[in-house]
């Protein structure tokens, strides 16, 4: 994303390419990322939401696929 927001056009094209989507933005933006979710499930798409301490940035590519696939990390706060 650029920024914390996508239009449900997008969400909707996104969604003929993949089936899960995972959003996981700034920790400052959680309430924004909260909505995205609903946003997404509304429109009929699995979503998760993954918070963290960290800024998504901080993290090395492995470090990314632990919180994704397994949900570990020491900085982890909420996974739905």
């Amino acid at each position: 994303l650029y920024g914390s927001t996508i239009s449900s056009h997008k969400l909707v094209r996104l969604g003929s390419f993949v089936d899960d989507v995972v959003v996981w933005l700034d920790f400052d933006k959680t309430s924004e990322a909260i909505k995205l979710v609903q946003t997404i499930r509304q429109l009929g798409m699995r979503a998760r939401l993954v918070v963290t301490t960290k800024d998504p940035k901080e993290y090395n590519d492995q470090e990314i696929i632990d919180i994704i696939d397994n949900g570990s990390s020491p900085d982890l706060r909420v996974v739905q």
